[in-house]
Formats: structure tokens, C-alpha cells, sequence
């Protein structure tokens, strides 16, 4: 679905979130759910990839579920992901609702082993 809804100015976003939010409503499953969700929200930030990554239950890893991704750029949908710095440094703060923001990885400082997974994901900022 395409939308002409001036994405540029605060109500433009916010109109284009509501029928966002009212195409999801209507899907018929959560594949299409997560599917329309990526790739309007690529749209809106007009960035490279956009995906939803599910953590597997005890365990460091998980899986890309639902992806949007430029014809450039390698997909990574249904891939399995080992994070290990992850589990050792961030995965409390994620799950008392903390978040990060990285603007560029290749000028913030990470840990060597973040930093190999988003060089490997593409990721220029997360």
C-alpha cells in the first residue's frame, strides 16, 4: 500500500503512523503484521534496512523475523544471530525498557565483538 502523506513534517508522520497502525490492525496474521511494519518504517526514516530481531529464549542468540532491506544491501531475514556481547553486557538494560542509540559505528566505540556483528549485519547505525 503507498501512501501520499507528506512524511517530512510532524503531521505527516503522525498520519502516516496512524494508517500504518490501521493496515496492521487489519492483517490477517503476525507475518504480515511484522512485514508491513518493517517496510513502512523504512519508508518513514527512508533508511537502508529495517528489520525485528527475536531473541530465543535462554539462549544468546536469535533469529531476524521480519525484515526490509534495499536491493543493495544483503538480506539477513530468518538468519540465526549469536550476539555474545549482548548477553554479557546489554540484555538487563533491554529488558528494564532501556534502548541505545548508535549514530555511526564506525566512529562510536564498541566492544570488538559488537562491532564485527554490525560490520557483518551492514549496520551503519543502529
Amino acid at each position: 500500500m503507498t501512501f501520499s502523506t507528506d512524511v517530512t513534517s510532524l503531521g505527516g508522520i503522525l498520519d502516516r503512523i496512524t494508517a500504518i497502525s490501521l493496515q496492521i490492525h487489519n492483517s490477517a496474521n503476525l507475518t504480515e503484521m511484522l512485514n508491513i511494519t518493517v517496510q513502512q518504517t523504512r519508508e518513514i526514516l527512508d533508511c537502508d534496512r529495517v528489520m525485528i530481531y527475536q531473541f530465543l529464549p535462554e539462549r544468546d542468540d536469535g533469529v531476524v523475523t521480519a525484515e526490509s532491506v534495499g536491493a543493495e544491501w544483503t538480506a539477513i531475514l530468518g538468519e540465526l544471530i549469536y550476539d555474545p556481547c549482548f548477553a554479557q553486557n546489554s540484555a538487563h538494560l533491554y529488558q528494564a525498557g532501556k534502548f541505545s542509540v548508535i549514530e555511526d559505528t564506525k566512529i562510536q566505540p564498541m566492544q570488538p565483538c559488537y562491532a564485527e556483528l554490525q560490520a557483518r549485519m551492514q549496520v551503519r547505525a543502529n
